[in-house]
C-alpha cells in the first residue's frame, strides 16, 4: 500500500461520517401583525428570501403568520429565534405590551418592529424594552432590512461568519 493512501482514506472516512452527523440549521420565525394584508405581504416575501438562502445549504426555516394576538400568545414557547411584530395590533394591544412576555417565555429570540409610526420616542421605547430593531413599514428599505435581520439571527444563533 502506498504511504498516502491511509490518510486519505481515514479522511475520507472523517468527511463522510461528519455528513451524516451535520445537523439542519432551523430557524423559528413568527410574523405578527393584525393587517391580513401586511401579514401576507411580509410571510410571502420572507419565505422567498429564506427560501433562497437555503439554497444549497442545510437551512430550514419554519415561518409562522399571526393576525390574531392571542393564537400567537398559544403557540409562544422557547423554540421561537425571531419575532418580527407590528407595533399597533387588534384589541387596542401594541408590540411593546409583548416584549416582556416574549422574552420571558423565549429569552434567546430576537424581535423586530415593524410600524407604521414615525415616532422616535416609540421606537426607543421598544428598544429600551428589549427589541433588537425598529423598521418602519413604508421605508424603502424595510423588507431588505428584515432580511437583513433574519440572516444575522440566524448567523448569531450557529455563530456564523
Amino acid at each position: 500500500m502506498k504511504a498516502g493512501f491511509i490518510p486519505a482514506f481515514i479522511l475520507i472516512l472523517f468527511l463522510i461520517l461528519n455528513l451524516k452527523t451535520m445537523e439542519t440549521l432551523s430557524l423559528k420565525l413568527a410574523v405578527i401583525d393584525d393587517s391580513e394584508f401586511d401579514n401576507k405581504m411580509f410571510s410571502r416575501r420572507l419565505k422567498q428570501y429564506t427560501d433562497e438562502l437555503a439554497l444549497g445549504q442545510d437551512f430550514d426555516f419554519d415561518i409562522k403568520a399571526y393576525t390574531a394576538v392571542n393564537n400567537f400568545l398559544n403557540d409562544l414557547d422557547n423554540t421561537f429565534d425571531v419575532v418580527i411584530l407590528d407595533y399597533y395590533l387588534d384589541d387596542g394591544i401594541t408590540g411593546k405590551e409583548l416584549i416582556s412576555t416574549i422574552k420571558f417565555k423565549s429569552p434567546r429570540c430576537k424581535i423586530l418592529i415593524i410600524s407604521q409610526a414615525r415616532n422616535i420616542e416609540t421606537a426607543l421605547q421598544t428598544l429600551r424594552m428589549g427589541a433588537n430593531e425598529f423598521i418602519h413599514k413604508d421605508d424603502i428599505y424595510a423588507m431588505p432590512r428584515i432580511c437583513f435581520f433574519v440572516e444575522e439571527a440566524l448567523r448569531t444563533k450557529y455563530s456564523l461568519h
